[in-house]
């Protein structure tokens, strides 16, 4: 009698892992980490590959002009979930610049604890936020935690290392392979770099991403000018 494979999902914050990639961490005015691009088509045949991850969630804030990379993101296996974004301005120095907020944290909890609980056994987080922790701890309780992958070792939360060190793997040091300082190649992390957010489908052909951002940006703009 054979035994039934666990079904897994990853749950991903996808601006968490991709500024954890992206960007250099300075510290004392010394470069300790240089940025890279990660290559999303190879890191989700490993999700599979190494934790059986049958689904793989990247939560990220919705911009239209983003929609290639919606597209590029869905050919490589993801499942794509919207969040509304805001665009906050600052000032500084008689210059206004502004910078698009689409917080996640909500969404993957509802998605993992709630509307998708029951359809998984196990569950594989990417993120170095310490937002997560009562949701981590919640689904220790519940046998389901499996890993948590944190996109930079030189930036994430204590918390996370205090109570889930045995459970840690790093992206940007086990996992370098998928990882390139400068690739002319990877659309993906062309795209990237020219914003601030990221976001993914999963399944699905590329024209019913573009017909589900249709239906996602009417959502949203009808959400703001209620």
């Amino acid at each position: 009698m054979s035994l039934k494979t666990p079904t897994t999902y990853a749950f991903i914050d996808g601006e968490n892992l991709y500024k954890g990639i992206s960007r250099d961490v300075v510290r004392k005015g010394k470069v300790v980490y240089r940025a890279q691009s990660l290559d999303y088509r190879r890191f989700r045949h490993y999700l599979f590959q190494r934790y059986g991850v049958s689904k793989a969630f990247i939560f990220i804030g919705y911009q239209s002009k983003q929609k290639p990379l919606y597209e590029s993101l869905e050919k490589n296996g993801f499942e794509l979930i919207f969040k509304k974004t805001t665009v906050m301005k600052f000032e500084s120095r008689g210059k206004i610049t502004e910078k698009v907020k689409g917080n996640v944290d909500i969404d993957i909890a509802v998605y993992a604890v709630g509307r998708l609980f029951g359809e998984y056994d196990k569950a594989v987080f990417v993120s170095g936020d310490g937002d997560f922790l009562e949701l981590y701890d919640y689904m220790v309780e519940k046998g389901k935690f499996l890993k948590l992958l944190i996109p930079n070792s030189f930036a994430y939360s204590r918390l996370l290392r205090e109570n889930y060190r045995s459970k840690i793997q790093f992206i940007n040091t086990s996992l370098t392979r998928f990882m390139t300082q400068k690739s002319p190649a990877n659309k993906i992390g062309q795209v990237l770099r020219s914003d601030k957010s990221l976001g993914v489908s999963g399944h699905r052909d590329v024209k019913s991403v573009s017909n589900r951002a249709k239906k996602v940006n009417s959502k949203i703009q009808k959400g703001v000018s209620k």
